[in-house]
């Protein structure tokens, strides 16, 4: 492997901190707080290849009826991936693959607000193969992707350099946390992730 920087990304923590506030207002206000990380090898893409690649603004999932807006997703000081500001957006990590491009574009959600409100990606693992999901754009194209799979891991897992590829069959990630609250560590126990792949236009 060659001129791979080891970098922490945060996978999520959906609501795995102290809330501080919490209002019944789109975003739901409260902050979430950045705990979990993993070691991942990341590639910076190229100049995207595929026709169909676009800027995500909204991101569909007519099944679960979310159509959320997309929060464009960096860094943190830690150097974690960031994860939405609020309860309702999914965010999408702009320093990887755009979705339709070449390798996984990958996005995160949360599952609560930490006090019982749902989050944009609450009933996420109800999600089957061959399920629909839509990003868009700014000026309305649409791209189409299909579920193809699913997939727990533990929080802690440092085998995720898979998740953040930036070559192979356009597809994209949907992230958010699962399993049993740990009071200590004040995180879910648990990643889930699901994959899907582009629809060919």
């Amino acid at each position: 492997m060659k001129n791979i920087t080891y970098i922490l990304v945060a996978i999520l923590t959906l609501a795995c901190g102290t809330i501080f506030i919490h209002t019944l207002t789109r975003a739901y206000i409260a902050p979430p707080r950045e705990e979990e990380v993993v070691v991942i090898e990341p590639v910076t893409p190229a100049t995207p290849a595929q026709p169909d690649a676009i800027t995500p603004d909204r991101l569909q999932i007519p099944v679960l009826h979310v159509d959320a807006h997309v929060q464009h997703v960096g860094m943190t000081k830690k150097g974690t991936m960031s994860v939405p500001s609020n309860y309702t957006d999914v965010g999408w990590y702009r320093h990887g693959s755009m979705p339709g491009d070449n390798g996984i574009a990958v996005f995160d959600g949360h599952v609560d607000n930490g006090v019982g409100l749902a989050g944009v990606f609450k009933h996420l693992k109800t999600l089957k193969a061959g399920d629909d999901i839509y990003i868009v754009n700014k000026e309305g194209k649409k791209i189409h992707f299909k579920v193809t799979g699913i997939q727990d891991f533990p929080h802690d897992t440092k085998d995720t350099a898979s998740i953040f590829q930036t070559t192979g069959t356009p597809s994209i990630k949907l992230i958010t946390c699962e399993g049993e609250w740990n009071k200590e560590l004040k995180t879910y126990m648990q990643r889930l992730i699901v994959s899907a792949e582009l629809v060919a236009s």
